[in-house]
């Protein structure tokens, strides 16, 4: 088992668990590392002939921040791209593809997903990926990253309301050493919204 683990998760249809920056077999711990375990045997990380367990060392950026499942793939982001992680089967078990290079996201939570699509807040810009990576154009750019306490950026975090057809991300203005703020976008009606709300 890998003693050092940034984030896990379990692949979309696979029944493998993935671990996102993670110590290798007999190798300390490296932030650009995922690696898989057998299929349908969590606990069995050794890779052999006889197993589907396996690894790759990302190559764009020094660390991954985190990653999301959509309903096929996996992105991950480092601090300097994104790939994206699909199964291919055979000695390989999984690609790692890079999708976009100088865009990262804002903290390991700072994304939600709904239906194909996965949104996040960027250093700069808000983004989707339906298949590929665009920038989401935002009526209140300006607003959100003009205020924003950026050495609190970890705590940001985003999430779904499916009954209203929205994504929101919470996020601390300048002054706040927590969350105080929200963002929100309808993908329904293609409109943004902000707001306060105090959260820890």
């Amino acid at each position: 088992t890998p003693s050092s683990v940034l984030e896990t998760m379990i692949y979309p249809d696979y029944r493998t668990v993935i671990a996102f920056g993670s110590s290798g077999v007999n190798t300390p711990f490296d932030p650009m590392l995922v690696r898989w375990s057998d299929r349908g045997k969590p606990g069995s990380w050794g890779i052999t002939d006889t197993n589907s367990a396996g690894g790759q060392i990302l190559t764009t950026g020094s660390f991954i921040i985190g990653a999301a499942r959509s309903k096929k793939e996996v992105l991950i982001w480092t601090d300097e791209c994104v790939y994206v992680m699909s199964y291919i089967g055979g000695d390989f078990i999984f690609s790692m593809k890079e999708i976009a290079d100088g865009v990262s996201i804002m903290g390991q939570n700072a994304f939600a997903t709904a239906g194909n699509s996965v949104f996040w807040m960027g250093d700069r810009n808000f983004y989707i990926y339906t298949g590929s990576v665009e920038v989401l154009p935002c009526s209140v750019l300006n607003y959100v990253f003009s205020d924003l306490n950026y050495n609190q950026r970890a705590k940001i975090v985003g999430a779904r309301n499916t009954e209203f057809g929205e994504v929101t991300f919470f996020y601390p203005s300048s002054d706040s050493s927590e969350n105080d703020r929200y963002v929100s976008y309808s993908y329904v009606e293609r409109a943004w919204s902000i707001g306060n709300m105090a959260r820890t």
